[in-house]
């Protein structure tokens, strides 16, 4: 699929911020006095692993859409691409 400049840019405009779940899972891991707490980690070894998964979809798509603008700067012409990674950054 072609698409346009403006339409890359409108494009990136729309995508939502994204928070990763990675970040607020950390932080409920620690302690107070900045140590890690590895009995609670245990317990969240689910809800780790999703955080995780959730940051390497994101990484992926994230690489994927980098990949894009830059070969758009570099022939300075729409190039035909797999918009999977628009669709991924999109989701929640």
């Amino acid at each position: 699929m072609l698409v346009s400049h403006k339409d890359l840019v409108r494009i990136v405009k729309e995508l939502p911020e994204h928070r990763l779940s990675l970040i607020d899972l950390a932080w409920r891991m620690v302690r107070e006095d900045g140590s890690l707490d590895t009995d609670r980690a245990l317990l969240m070894v689910d809800e780790i692993e999703a955080a995780n998964q959730e940051a390497v979809r994101y990484a992926r798509a994230s690489k994927a859409a980098l990949w894009t603008l830059q070969e758009m700067a570099r022939t300075s012409a729409p190039p035909e691409m797999d918009w999977a990674w628009a669709e991924a950054l999109h989701a929640r």
